[in-house]
């Protein structure tokens, strides 16, 4: 009954807030030395949240054994909100309550939207890993780090275009996940126009036209030679998509977004995906010396190769500590300016800047996909 009550208090000075959104308290109180970290670790989405926090443990783990904050330690404190909207809600509250100085929450579940506003009246500091909406605009106290699809979709046709000589391009858009789909495709054709590609063919998959009509028809549309089928959709579809097109006889690559960086790609894809071209936040095949030692130790604590949620969920707790240390308090104000202010920070997702509006400024990694000894392989291309 406690939570309810709390609840319906956050919302309530929220409303007293909201005319004060930007304006920064003239007192704040210091907040403990502990950082929550929420997701489902049930559930739908389990596996991956699984893998943020085990990152985010070692990371409290190897920044404790390095001395922690002047010799004391930062606390994680783990909540399950197993993909529900009521337990994610009371979840948040009751790491507010107990007065933790930052939230790390996957992009899973009901983590990234429904804490914000409570984040924001409490003046607690809330990282959302992962996720590509631009929730770190949410508020003063609201981040993001994830890498841009806007700097990821320009980084790969400069690359087209300059390294591979592509010109005509088909666009096909996955309407299973209209938003996220939509958004990608929006910013691939918008990357298209900067250095001056050619859409020619355009089309919506899972509409009424089968795969086999849909890719017909873009051919039909294209009246010409295509250099490469831009796919904004999951892997699996990207698979399905791949092999109907070598089908009917179109060789160009897929050109795709850090959805297909996945060994499931691969194995179902098989010949037909080789060529694919890619973008990711996060790579073991990076030579970096931060990606190689987090690579070894994250094998050596888990028997499991870090994904990419695992890389971010690492670095979010290394930005959050790095400020609460470079401040020297606790005081969230303190820690939001110190957090704005980081650059070239060198995590094992690679060099992380931090915008004045909370988003993570980073830059791609390229991956093109391969022939090796096995089958199809990731290659690391940039």
């Amino acid at each position: 009954m406690k939570y309810r009550i709390s609840y319906f208090l956050f919302q309530f000075l929220l409303l007293i807030c909201i005319g004060t959104a930007g304006a920064e308290p003239t007192t704040v109180t210091a907040k403990k030395l502990k950082i929550g970290v929420i997701g489902p670790l049930t559930g739908e989405g389990a596996e991956y949240t699984k893998a943020m926090f085990d990152a985010v443990k070692l990371a409290a783990k190897n920044f404790n054994d390095a001395g922690g904050i002047n010799g004391k330690k930062i606390e994680i404190v783990s909540r399950d909100t197993k993909g529900d909207y009521g337990k994610t809600r009371d979840s948040v509250i009751e790491l507010i309550n107990d007065n933790v100085s930052a939230i790390i929450a996957s992009p899973s579940g009901w983590s990234t939207f429904t804490p914000v506003s409570m984040a924001n009246v409490s003046k607690t500091i809330f990282m959302v890993v992962g996720t590509q909406r631009h929730i770190g605009r949410s508020g003063l106290y609201v981040f993001r780090n994830s890498l841009p699809d806007e700097t990821a979709t320009e980084e790969v046709i400069r690359y087209c275009a300059e390294k591979l000589g592509y010109k005509r391009y088909v666009i096909l858009t996955s309407m299973v996940d209209d938003e996220a789909c939509l958004s990608v495709a929006g910013l691939y054709r918008r990357a298209l126009q900067k250095v001056g590609g050619k859409v020619v063919a355009d089309a919506c998959t899972n509409l009424d036209l089968s795969i086999k009509e849909t890719i017909k028809k873009v051919k039909d549309d294209a009246k010409g030679p295509i250099d490469a089928v831009i796919f904004a959709g999951s892997a699996g579809n990207a698979v399905d998509l791949a092999k109907e097109l070598r089908s009917q006889g179109v060789q160009a690559p897929i050109v795709g977004s850090e959805v297909l960086y996945n060994t499931e790609f691969l194995k179902k894809g098989g010949s037909a995906v080789i060529g694919s071209l890619l973008y990711t936040s996060f790579t073991p095949l990076s030579d970096a010396p931060a990606t190689v030692k987090f690579v070894k130790e994250y094998k050596a604590a888990t028997g499991k190769e870090p994904s990419v949620l695992a890389a971010l969920g690492y670095d979010s707790f290394m930005l959050i500590a790095g400020a609460l240390k470079k401040t020297g308090t606790t005081n969230p104000v303190d820690v939001r300016y110190a957090l704005t202010g980081i650059k070239d920070h060198p995590g094992v997702s690679g060099m992380i800047s931090m915008s004045k509006d909370g988003e993570s400024v980073k830059t791609p990694f390229l991956i093109k996909v391969e022939k090796g000894a096995k089958g199809p392989e990731f290659r690391l291309i940039k």
